[in-house]
């Protein structure tokens, strides 16, 4: 099902969005249209436009994108109404292993941004990075086999280590 967002709302310069998912439930008042061009809105105060990944309002939601199979891929969360990604520093099997439990499969594997295992090994696939304008959401995960989501893993307030100018988004092999 595509979602929409409907209503952008400026309010003492915080941006508020009403997602609609169409055609059965009407937008909330005044009465807007949905545009069928590509979401975007813009940010209270400022001219530019900024691009919205919007996911549904399921937080906490996780999906791999970009894998050969669904069972692999750049690791995707929501949060606050918007998909964004996993920076890869401290990303380990741990973590990994979470994320696969919440999509349903027994175990997982940490691949990092350069293609490779946590032990080394070159896993033989790299996987897409997230587009530059999506946010990454999480970063230094530190979970442990009794965390059942992302969301109840620690995360440590440390930056993501970049490569230069190159985004570090994580990825998983689940099985």
């Amino acid at each position: 099902m595509c979602v929409y967002l409907c209503v952008c709302v400026c309010v003492r310069a915080r941006l508020r969005v009403y997602i609609c998912a169409l055609p059965t439930v009407p937008p909330p008042r005044p009465p807007f249209r949905p545009s069928p061009r590509p979401l975007t809105a813009l940010a209270c105060g400022s001219p530019k436009p900024i691009r919205r990944y919007g996911c549904g309002g399921k937080p906490g939601a996780v999906r791999l994108v970009g894998g050969r199979s669904p069972q692999e891929g750049t690791v995707q969360v929501c949060r606050n109404v918007v998909w964004g990604t996993i920076c890869d520093t401290n990303w380990n099997d741990v973590d990994a292993r979470v994320v696969c439990r919440q999509l349903g499969f027994a175990n997982g594997a940490a691949v990092s941004s350069k293609g490779q295992l946590m032990n080394g090994t070159v896993y033989g696939h790299t996987f897409p990075q997230g587009p530059s304008d999506m946010k990454v959401l999480y970063s230094n995960l530190d979970c442990h086999d009794t965390d059942v989501t992302l969301d109840s893993c620690v995360r440590r307030q440390q930056e993501c280590k970049s490569n230069g100018s190159s985004r570090q988004d994580a990825g998983v092999v689940c099985w």
